[in-house]
């Protein structure tokens, strides 16, 4: 995961390989909350990671755990509910945010 300034030069960069906690393989839905944490979702390990400034990774705490294969992620405009779109189901997903 790469975040570049418009001259191309890496503003951050998170190695996911040497970062193997991440275990992430195919990061693909990407997006930042309220908080400022960086969402991924990732295909692969069907997970959703919650990164925050300081390279901490966590699951998010959402309600409900039927993710296959995540893909793409935004949330409603309150920041309350985090929605997915799954390709493993073919489905799309809401989730309340757990308060």
């Amino acid at each position: 995961t790469t975040i570049r300034e418009l001259d191309g030069n890496v503003q951050r960069f998170i190695d996911t390989d040497a970062q193997s906690y991440l275990n992430l393989s195919v990061p693909e839905g990407i997006i930042c909350d309220s908080s400022n944490q960086l969402i991924l979702a990732d295909r692969y390990t069907s997970k959703i990671l919650a990164i925050n400034d300081g390279n901490q990774q966590q699951a998010i705490h959402f309600r409900g755990d039927k993710m296959k294969a995540p893909h793409y992620v935004c949330f409603s405009n309150d920041q309350n509910t985090m929605i997915v779109t799954d390709v493993g189901n073919n489905t799309v997903q809401f989730y309340e945010k757990n308060k």
